[in-house]
């Protein structure tokens, strides 16, 4: 029975990341022409690969790897696998603010770390914030308290 469910969990796992990577993929090529995106999904993937790589080696020869120096690869699996969902997070998050207007570039912190950094065009460009009269400002009055 558990090797039945691993295999059940095996299979919802590749059909759920088959659809965010096809997803993603979509994304990336609306977005050809912006810099740094493509370059950006082919490292994710490449990571998300060598970390399942990893991973199987660990799984089928665990006992010969563990004789060795118990390279703990499905622990590094996790981090890859975490690494390379971010990575395909920061597109999904470029195209959200691309959609928005926002001016978004991707930004590294020590070439390890993408992000979206959105530019000072964008909050320059913006229309002026429309306020509801429950919104609006009342100005304070001065109350004195007599004793």
């Amino acid at each position: 029975m558990k090797l039945v469910e691993f295999y059940i969990f095996q299979g919802s796992f590749f059909l759920m990341s088959i659809c965010v990577y096809l997803h993603v993929i979509a994304i990336v090529i609306k977005l050809k022409k912006e810099k740094g995106i493509g370059a950006l999904m082919i490292r994710g993937s490449i990571i998300f690969l060598i970390g399942y790589i990893g991973w199987n080696i660990d799984y089928h020869f665990c006992s010969e790897m563990n004789k060795i120096l118990n390279p703990q690869l499905h622990a590094w699996w996790h981090v890859t696998a975490s690494y390379s969902c971010y990575s395909l997070l920061v597109i999904v998050i470029f195209d959200r603010s691309k959609i928005l207007e926002k001016n978004p570039k991707i930004k590294w912190v020590y070439i390890i770390l993408p992000y979206v950094g959105l530019s000072d065009e964008s909050e320059q460009s913006l229309p002026p914030k429309v306020m509801s009269s429950a919104e609006k400002e009342v100005p304070m009055q001065e109350v004195s308290v007599e004793d």
